[in-house]
Parts: structure tokens; C-alpha cells; sequence
């Protein structure tokens, strides 16, 4: 049936996938009928996790250790301007427009953990007060005050927390509403299977 499909798409499009560069991922499939896909496909078994449009992939949980990425992309970003001699005006306009800008792709995506959330907050918060990454002395105001907005005494900073929570909701608004969606009705199949969608409890192991 998957090969069918791809030789459909392939006679539609005039695209063909690329057996070298293409992978298939299994769950709950004995080692020997995924062994036996594999050579019938001409495709390679793949490894969980793997990456997709630059953001980690797996059959469970994301934890904090595949978000050294994101972290290391803030990071790099930094060490690049730390050698410059920027205003706290300047610096807090990179906060705002570069370095929350990097980690909101992946906010879209899915729920940070907590320890990776506090983590991006210490970045910022050391490149804002001191303009490096090895500052240790806090900051002038906490840094809830800071995520306020500037009408009610902020810097008009991004709490990454409520907008990570914000950002991710939209995928419960699609589950709900646009029902057309092939990735609403492959998690409805697999996950909510008729009941209510606000009243559905999510297993723990749930990716």
C-alpha cells in the first residue's frame, strides 16, 4: 500500500523518492517484517530520533538533551555580538527580535521542557544585564517583571512559558476544528478514537 502510494505520487508529480536518501520508522513491528519492508522498498531502516526541517523527531517525549541544538544556536548567535560594544537598547532589541525568534519555530512545534525553557530565560537574561554569557550578578528588575509589557512597567520581553503554551494550542484548535486535515484524522484514528475531544485524557506515552 506505502509503495502504491509513492508510485501514484510519482506517476501525478513526476517525482520519484530517492531510495538512498530515504528512511522508514516503525513502531510496534516485528524486526523481521521491517527487515523484509526495508527490502522490497530499497529503503533504509531508520533510527529514532531523527531530524525534520531542523527540529528533533521521536516516538516519545522530547527531553532536555534534544534541545542542545536550539540552545547551541542561541548561544553561537551571542558569542557572535559579545565582542561588539552594544547599547542595553541594542541588546534588548536582539533579545526581543533575534534570539526569541530562533526557539519560536520549534515552540510551534511542540511543548519545551521546563529545564530548557529556564535555560533560554538564563541566556537572555545574561546577554540583556551583561552582554556576555558568563555574567553572574542579577539583573536590575526580576525577570517576571521583565516579560511584562512596557505599559505595565516591562520591557516588553517574551515569556516564553505562556507563549510556549499559546503557540502550541493552535494544534488543539486544529484537532478540533479542521477535521479535513490528514494529520487530524491520522491523531483521531490513532489517539482520541471517537470520544470527546475535550474530555480526552492523553496516555504518558504519548509522543
Amino acid at each position: 500500500m506505502l509503495l502504491g502510494g509513492l508510485k501514484h505520487f510519482g506517476m501525478a508529480s513526476g517525482l520519484e523518492a530517492n531510495s538512498g536518501k530515504s528512511e522508514i520508522f516503525a513502531a510496534n513491528i516485528e524486526e523481521g517484517d521491517l527487515e523484509q519492508i526495508c527490502q522490497v522498498s530499497g529503503f533504509q531502516k531508520g533510527k529514532w530520533p531523527f531530524k525534520y526541517l531542523g527540529t528533533p523527531i521521536r516516538n516519545r517525549k522530547i527531553s532536555r538533551s534534544d534541545c542542545e541544538l536550539l540552545v547551541h544556536k542561541m548561544t553561537l548567535r551571542i558569542r557572535g555580538w559579545q565582542t561588539r560594544h552594544i547599547s542595553f537598547a541594542g541588546r534588548l532589541q536582539l533579545v526581543n527580535s533575534m534570539l526569541m525568534s530562533i526557539c519560536t519555530y520549534w515552540m510551534q512545534i511542540m511543548v519545551l521542557p521546563t529545564a530548557v525553557l529556564k535555560e533560554i530565560n538564563s541566556i537572555c537574561r545574561k546577554f540583556l544585564w551583561e552582554g556576555h554569557l558568563h555574567g553572574s550578578k542579577p539583573g536590575y528588575v526580576n525577570w517576571e517583571t521583565a516579560c511584562k509589557h512596557k505599559t505595565k512597567g516591562g520591557l516588553g520581553i517574551r515569556d516564553l512559558y505562556l507563549w510556549n503554551m499559546l503557540a502550541v494550542g493552535k494544534l488543539v484548535w486544529q484537532i478540533e476544528e479542521k477535521k479535513d486535515s490528514l494529520w487530524v484524522k491520522w491523531v483521531h484514528s490513532i489517539y482520541i478514537k471517537g470520544q470527546d475531544w475535550w474530555d480526552y485524557k492523553p496516555s504518558i506515552l504519548a509522543s
